[in-house]
């Protein structure tokens, strides 16, 4: 998904394909982050948005502290054992 993808859009990709979470990527198809269903949980929670209009860029920022969040990313000629060496050390909850 993009940065302009709309929140109810991204909602109905996570009930349709049942995933857990999806990467976002800018205009110029770059990572920039992973949108998860806890992501929603917690704006549900908090109540942050009522309006499901909201294009990701406008709620990314909100949900992750960027002083803590760091993207880790992975190659398809990692080792097994690295993948998860990084998952530990990085305290992954997916």
């Amino acid at each position: 998904i993009d940065l302009q993808t709309k929140l109810i859009e991204v909602l109905r990709i996570f009930q349709a394909i049942r995933i857990s979470a999806l990467p976002v990527v800018d205009g110029e198809k770059r990572l920039r982050g992973v949108y998860s269903k806890f992501d929603i949980m917690h704006l549900a929670a908090t109540r942050t948005y009522a309006n499901l209009d909201v294009p990701l860029c406008d709620i990314l920022d909100s949900i992750h502290d960027h002083t803590t969040y760091q993207l880790a990313t992975c190659k398809m000629t990692d080792q097994l054992f690295e993948l998860m060496d990084k998952f530990v050390s990085r305290e992954v909850k997916y």
